[in-house]
């Protein structure tokens, strides 16, 4: 089923085991209050939507992830999205899939942390791609 937690306004975080792979479209459709999401150490891959999620959020993804295709995370209603990417194997690539997702002008409102490992090519590659700020992880 897609709408897992679709209007679940109780819920203001959610940690996904790591045995997670799909998060579907509407998954979280008008969770108002979800302000906090983290995916479990040892996940691999994740193909997520987040779309429907209202207001400012953080996403925190494991070190682990080797692949992901992360969709419809834009903020909406003046929110602010914060991502971390603890993985140094994520790809210029999927954060350049992930940067064209987000609608304009919105892009503004969301800040990238990767890893150091991988921080200079990722922002070297999507320096004028985005108005998404790309920082290094602490």
């Amino acid at each position: 089923k897609k709408e897992y937690f679709k209007n679940c306004v109780s819920l203001d975080s959610i940690i996904l085991p790591n045995t997670i792979k799909i998060i579907e479209e509407e998954a979280f459709s008008g969770c108002e209050n979800l302000k906090y999401i983290e995916v479990e150490e040892g996940a691999t891959t994740l193909m997520a939507y987040f779309d429907g999620i209202e207001g400012s959020r953080i996403i925190n993804l494991p070190s682990t992830l080797t692949k992901c295709r992360i969709k419809d995370i834009t903020p909406y209603r003046g929110g602010k999205l914060e991502l971390f990417f603890h993985s140094s194997n994520i790809s210029v690539d999927e954060i350049l899939y992930l940067t064209n997702s987000i609608m304009e002008p919105l892009d503004n409102n969301i800040t990238i942390y990767v890893p150091k490992s991988c921080y200079k090519e990722i922002k070297a590659a999507t320096e004028g791609q985005t108005n998404a700020k790309i920082k290094e992880l602490n």
